[in-house]
């Protein structure tokens, strides 16, 4: 009986100093996902705040781009107007006569 218990206490022994070794890997491996989720979220918010600065670029350049497209008709009519004015203003320097 004394040689069963003798088995039993080095094989528990055995075994806690196994399950004690499986703790303390785990404590190290969390202990490194955790670092590693920490630097993930840090590079998460990093990459959020560059995505809204490029979100309100792309905004600016949206509008600009509206607005070119909206008044391109009407900036490229009084263009026309202008240059005509001053082909005719050339004109009268020159001589021409319109007949006023």
């Amino acid at each position: 009986m004394h040689r069963m218990y003798g088995g039993f206490v080095t094989a528990s022994k055995t075994s806690l100093e196994a399950d004690r070794a499986s703790i303390a890997e785990k404590e190290k491996q969390l202990s490194e996902t955790e670092s590693s989720l920490s630097a993930t979220k840090e590079a998460q918010l990093a990459n959020g705040a560059k995505n809204e600065d490029l979100k309100s670029l792309l905004a600016g350049f949206h509008a600009e781009c509206d607005y070119i497209i909206k008044y391109f008709k009407i900036r490229q009519q009084f263009r026309k107007e202008e240059i005509d004015s001053i082909e005719e203003a050339k004109a009268i320097l020159s001589g021409a006569d319109f007949g006023r």
